[in-house]
């Protein structure tokens, strides 16, 4: 990756004066970037409108649209991968004349997805991509729930979605700088997304780790992932590991505060979780564990000829922390019962937690 592929849409949309979703600058910012996704090859862009009602943050109804860029696959499933486009000035949200560059919310997470839709474009995958660019994040997540609203209406078989907001940020006043990890956030339905996304990280021998949290988002916080999540599709949350207050919603969150450094790894890490579920086979079912002397024996349904990883940990661990790759479809480990949880997972696929 170049660190320009990066800059360029930081620089260029950060530029405008806002992009609060009822200004007309938000309007050029769908432009821009569904421009730039469409010249990925293999993209068809879709321009998804909705329609924002008065309220709050919003000074007046208006249509407005989210940019969907879609990547076919050879199978059926879907992984999303999706940032937040608008911006806001929280002195008066209902403004669309105060600046709000929102550099870092969430023009880093819109030029992660963008370089992760670049990088599955380079060969074919089994599972179809699906890249969003949300709208009104900033109003309430309508964009968000109106996406989630249309999955579960045409049922969509999204089976991850990868959301990313504010990633380019690595310290704040009276807290120590941290550019060695990215926080993920899931909820208990998405905990299994979670936890693979952070064992491919970990397996890829890359420094830079991923942190769980084991929350749906921040405290009395949400993000575009969480409509999603709250419907039951798995959806996360990446974020960077310390947030910076005194530059969120104001006329500071510039292109001057952002570790391009630091958004280079995470949109590393990203991508390789996204390119990693858009090549995973077909997982198994029926994952059984029992007791096998002092030991564990796994037993599963798939087919034999595949190979198939299994998983362990200790059950105060969050975290994947061994595994054994094996063909067929059972499997016998010196390790105790008792103390792990199971789990099989097809390569590229979210593992399936073993049952007793």
């Amino acid at each position: 990756m170049s660190m320009a592929s990066l800059r360029t849409p930081i620089e260029t949309l950060s530029a405008l004066p806002t992009r609060h979703s009822s200004s007309p600058h938000n309007r050029v910012a769908v432009d821009w970037i569904a421009q730039e996704l469409a010249q990925i090859p293999g993209v068809r862009i879709e321009r998804m409108r909705f329609e924002l009602a008065e309220g709050p943050r919003v000074p007046l109804a208006t249509e407005v649209e989210q940019v969907l860029a879609w990547i076919e696959g050879s199978e059926p499933g879907i992984v999303g991968v999706g940032a937040h486009l608008d911006s806001i000035n929280m002195t008066d949200p209902r403004s669309i004349e105060l600046l709000a560059p929102g550099a870092n919310d969430d023009l880093s997470g819109i030029a992660a997805m963008i370089h992760a839709a670049a990088l599955w474009a380079k060969k074919p995958r089994r599972k179809t991509g699906l890249f969003v660019a949300f709208n009104a994040e900033e109003q309430g997540l309508l964009g968000a729930k109106a996406l989630a609203e249309r999955t579960v209406g045409e049922d969509w078989p999204l089976e991850a979605f990868l959301n990313m907001d504010m990633i380019a940020n690595i310290g704040a006043k009276d807290m120590a700088a941290n550019d060695r990890e990215i926080r993920v956030y899931s909820d208990e339905g998405s905990r299994e997304l979670a936890r693979y996304a952070e064992f491919l990280q970990s397996a890829s021998g890359d420094p830079f780790r991923i942190k769980l949290v084991l929350r749906p988002d921040r405290i009395r916080r949400g993000g575009d992932h969480t409509p999603l999540a709250q419907r039951g599709y798995r959806a996360i949350r990446f974020t960077e590991a310390v947030e910076r207050y005194d530059v969120q919603h104001t006329p500071l969150d510039t292109v001057e505060h952002v570790d391009f450094e630091y958004l280079e790894k995470v949109a590393t890490c990203v991508a390789r979780v996204a390119v990693a579920l858009g090549d995973g086979e077909s997982s198994p079912s029926e994952v059984r564990a029992e007791r096998s002397g002092q030991g564990t024996r796994l037993a599963w349904l798939g087919d034999p000829g595949q190979t198939w990883t299994v998983y362990w940990r200790d059950t105060r661990s969050a975290e994947w922390t061994d595994s054994r790759e094996v063909r067929g479809t059972t499997l016998e480990i010196p390790v105790n019962l008792d103390d792990n949880l199971f789990g099989v997972g097809a390569k590229g696929a979210i593992p399936v937690p073993a049952t007793l």
